[in-house]
């Protein structure tokens, strides 16, 4: 990552793509545009781009001007095409367009140019979160990165000792601890998604974590349904003993979040989670699980009505997949729940709600 007319660190630009909403303050080294490059996990081409609203920081007005993203292929330096732009005012919502083209890229630059800006001076822009949907790259492999123990420290303290984190990868299947946390987590191309538990005093962590293709994790993480924040993984300060019981190899699949990706509003299943299914239909053999109820998930977009019938849809997709694969028609249905048990509440940002999309197996 990167940025021009900028006076901020690397955390600040971590903190505009994490998920959380919350605005951030960037100071720029002058009253005009601001231009931030973010390198992608893998080649994407995305369906719709655009940016949470945008404050002014010095009038508590809503932000007025242009927001171009741009996307290319070759590098961080070069090969940019404009993906969309898009005049930010008083939309409640923010402001986004569908990218012309259908061009997949690695890296994003977003310039963002204040209304009547100019060279003159330091100026403040209040940013919330660049946004973005799409599909990554077919063909993309499952990241053996997630297999280790670091430090987790939050950004602007790198002194800080973090949390513990030890995950124990099997295809793209993880299971760990986060410092006392159960973590029980999925794999799809780089990027995996889970939950942390401690049964005796009830903690729970949601997760996200990627890997780049130097094997770098980065995190963020929300405690007790609390707000997502971002971590860095560090080599360990120190030696320390694990502070939780790795799950068993049951657990990894049954009664806990699992991970699937589908087509955005849709139940077609994306290519990168074809390995997720082996590996689910592999545990479920290895353990001997005679009967399974797949139930499905949704986040709190859209209406009730339509996310249960989209829920019960994905999770019978599951269900054919892994009939397919082998496991016994008679013994596996689907039921879709839509947006009545979420893991994060409200979900009002994109980690949110890609937490609480899942499909969860009950085992019998």
């Amino acid at each position: 990552m990167s940025a021009e007319g900028l006076e901020e660190n690397e955390g600040v630009l971590y903190q505009l793509i994490d998920g959380n909403p919350e605005p951030i303050t960037l100071t720029t080294a002058s009253g005009g545009a601001v231009s931030m490059v973010f390198k992608l996990p893998v080649n994407t081409e995305f369906d719709w781009l655009g940016v949470a609203p945008v404050i002014d920081a010095r009038s508590g007005a809503a932000f007025e001007g242009s927001v171009l993203v741009e996307g290319s292929i070759d590098g961080p330096g070069s090969g940019f095409v404009e993906l969309v732009e898009v005049e930010v005012g008083s939309a409640a919502d923010g402001s986004g367009a569908e990218p012309a083209g259908g061009v997949p890229v690695k890296w994003l630059r977003v310039t963002l140019t204040p209304e009547g800006s100019s060279d003159q001076g330091r100026g403040r822009i209040v940013f919330a979160e660049l946004i973005g949907f799409g599909v990554e790259e077919r063909g993309v492999e499952t990241s053996t990165a997630f297999n280790g123990i670091w430090d987790l420290r939050l950004l602007g303290r790198p002194e800080s000792a973090g949390e513990r984190l030890e995950l124990i990868q099997d295809g793209t299947l993880v299971t760990g601890c986060l410092d006392t946390l159960e973590i029980r987590a999925t794999v799809n191309g780089a990027v995996a998604l889970g939950i942390g538990r401690e049964e005796s005093s009830g903690r729970e962590a949601a997760v996200v974590l990627v890997a780049d293709e130097e094997g770098t994790i980065s995190a963020t993480v929300a405690f007790d349904n609390g707000r997502f924040e971002t971590r860095l993984a560090h080599a360990p300060a120190r030696e320390t003993d694990r502070q939780c019981s790795l799950p068993e190899s049951e657990s990894a699949v049954c009664d806990t979040p699992l991970y699937v990706n589908f087509a955005y509003d849709s139940a077609e299943i994306r290519s990168e989670s074809e390995a997720v299914l082996d590996d689910i239909y592999r545990i479920l053999v290895q353990v001997g699980v005679e009967s399974v109820t797949v139930r499905g998930h949704t986040s709190t977009e859209g209406t009730d009505e339509h996310n249960l019938v989209l829920s019960e849809e994905r999770a019978q997709a599951v269900v054919s997949e892994l009939i397919e694969r082998g496991f016994p028609a008679e013994g596996i249905s689907a039921v879709g729940l839509g947006e009545s048990e979420p893991i994060v509440f409200p979900d009002d940002d994109e980690a949110s709600r890609s937490i609480n999309r899942r499909v969860e197996l009950e085992c019998g």
